[in-house]
Parts: structure tokens; C-alpha cells; sequence
């Protein structure tokens, strides 16, 4: 079940919410070997500690939450705000760096924001500071 950590770990860290189906449909969507409602539900009764304590995925109700989110006391408001907006999922090899907390994708916007920075700031490393 290293693998389900990791998936739910990646989408935590992409969504800061996300719930028990959408880690299956995801799962289930990229894997041959195939995950539903009650391994889910015996992962998390096993693993609910081991993910709080070694990944800071906190489980409220059907949820997967960035513990930060739960710390600032805004489930309600980022449930909310993610209310009827499509979910953004990549192929698995991206989705897997989202393991790591602080991967982002350096994408066309990323690139574009760092020129309008460097002539700005007219020196490099000064931009690309603020950019991390």
C-alpha cells in the first residue's frame, strides 16, 4: 500500500483537499491494480496515525486534508471554494512528484512571471530568490 500513500500524499499536497473517491477514481485511473470504498476505509483505519504524524494528512470525515488547512480552521472555506471546479489531474509521473511538499511545476506562466522579474530586478539571482 505504498503506493496508495503516495497517491494520497501527491494529492494532498496538489489540492490541499481531497476525497476518499477522488483518490480512488485518480488510483484506479492509473494503476492496473485496482482500489475501492473498503480498502480505502481499512487504509485508513490502519494508517490514520502513520499519515497525520509522517506526512501531515489529517482525515476528516471522506476527506484527505493538508494539515495546515485544519490548523488555520479553513476546511469549510476551501471545501467551499472548490465547489463545482474541475480537477486538474496529471499522468502519473507528475502526479507522483507531488510526494514531495514543496515541488511545483515550472510551467509557461512560471517562466514568464521570472523574465517580467529580471527586468525588474535586473539581476538573476534576485528574481529567481523571490520566485522560491
Amino acid at each position: 500500500m505504498d503506493q496508495l500513500v503516495d497517491y494520497i500524499k501527491a494529492l494532498v499536497n496538489l489540492y490541499g483537499i481531497v476525497h476518499k473517491e477522488k483518490v480512488i477514481d485518480i488510483y484506479n485511473s492509473q494503476n492496473s491494480d485496482q482500489i475501492d470504498g473498503v480498502t480505502i476505509l481499512e487504509f485508513i483505519l490502519k494508517n490514520k496515525q502513520m499519515l497525520l504524524n509522517n506526512h501531515f494528512v489529517y482525515i476528516n470525515g471522506d476527506y484527505f486534508v493538508n494539515i495546515p488547512i485544519m490548523v488555520d480552521d479553513a476546511f469549510d472555506a476551501e471545501l467551499d471554494a472548490k465547489k463545482g471546479k474541475p480537477f486538474y489531474i496529471p499522468d502519473k509521473d507528475e502526479l507522483l512528484r507531488y510526494t514531495d511538499a514543496e515541488y511545483f511545476e515550472i510551467n509557461d506562466e512560471y517562466n514568464a512571471l521570472l523574465q517580467f522579474l529580471y527586468t525588474i530586478f535586473m539581476r538573476k539571482s534576485k528574481a529567481e530568490l523571490l520566485m522560491t
